[in-house]
């Protein structure tokens, strides 16, 4: 089974029925792989050492290091900056695909071949696997977000009920109030509702984009290849010691996620309470002009409680229990 890339973009070939085509590259020790496709035909560039050419081109590639460093120009001059990919020029004359590299720091040239039909059932039967790695990915990246979403909503949950002991329900009602837009996301997470109302969003937003089949077609692929962290894993099924070669290292920590998680119950504690007098307007500093700034929202003032004015102390806070059962749901 051959390595596709695990990355991929979208270029414009001149002459070429079915002119739009996917162009991805294979990095290797000295050389490179390149697959270019537009589902109908299949045109490949096998090169497994730059040193001939580069040679001929003037570049110093006479020492490992420089080879290396080679191929990983080629590679970014295909999938990195605007600057470097408008240097890709890809065209088609009498039966023969060109595709070169023509920028003014760097030029390349692939010699590319067309590959036979039992070549492109195979390339095409790869693609597809990638793509049900990638959907099995983003399903558990999914779960693993939802899970998140019900851990937090029970923090909140917790939180709210202790705050309405120690200091009621006005505060409260009146931030909801003042950010009516997004009223329906302070309420518990329940994903059928979530799911009912994302498929209304997405069907309502492609009915407005009144465009031909091709080119909702052409709007698919080119979104699906633009997100590179979906294709981290595409390759995941070929081998059992998959090493991904693009995965960021967010400050973002995790333990295992397969640990059972429960929420620590806190000891009781008397809220600190002093005798200050009350400030003389409450500025309402909560409102929202525009809907969903996602940033930090300012509350209004906290009004301090008198001591003769003090409710019910709050209670033990509640443990609302180990997340396992949602946790198997969720599989």
């Amino acid at each position: 089974m051959i390595t596709l890339p695990q990355k991929w973009t979208t270029s414009t070939v001149q002459g070429l029925q079915s002119s739009e085509v996917l162009i991805g590259l294979v990095p290797e020790t000295e050389g490179y792989r390149l697959y270019v496709t537009n589902f109908n035909g299949l045109w490949t560039d096998t090169t497994e050492s730059v040193y001939e050419y580069a040679t001929k081109l003037g570049y110093s590639v006479s020492l490992d290091y420089e080879r290396k460093e080679l191929v990983a120009t080629i590679h970014k001059a295909i999938y990195s900056s605007k600057e470097l990919k408008s240097g890709l020029i890809c065209s088609y004359h009498n039966g023969q695909l060109d595709i070169h590299i023509d920028h003014t720091d760097f030029k390349w040239k692939f010699y590319v071949h067309q590959q036979d039909s039992t070549q492109l059932a195979a390339f095409l039967a790869g693609l597809n696997y990638q793509q049900f790695a990638n959907q099995q990915y983003l399903t558990y990246k999914l779960r693993q977000l939802q899970h998140s979403v019900q851990v937090k909503d029970l923090y909140i949950k917790f939180l709210s009920e202790n705050f309405k002991l120690s200091h009621g329900s006005q505060l409260i009602n009146k931030f909801k109030k003042n950010n009516k837009l997004d009223a329906s996301d302070m309420a518990e997470f329940n994903s059928v509702e979530w799911d009912k109302y994302v498929n209304e969003q997405y069907l309502s937003q492609a009915k407005r984009v009144a465009r031909s089949s091709e080119k909702r077609l052409h709007d698919i692929v080119h979104t699906s290849l633009t997100d590179h962290s979906a294709w981290n894993f595409s390759n995941i099924w070929l081998t059992d010691n998959f090493q991904p070669s693009n995965i960021s290292s967010a400050p973002y920590k995790q333990e295992d996620p397969f640990v059972e998680i429960k929420l620590k119950q806190e000891p009781e504690m008397e809220p600190e309470l002093k005798n200050e007098p009350e400030p003389e307007q409450e500025p309402d500093e909560t409102k929202r002009g525009t809907k969903r700034k996602f940033g930090v929202l300012k509350s209004s003032p906290v009004k301090k409680i008198k001591k003769e004015e003090q409710p019910n102390q709050p209670i033990r806070p509640k443990k609302f229990g180990s997340l396992s059962q949602k946790r198997r749901n969720l599989k």
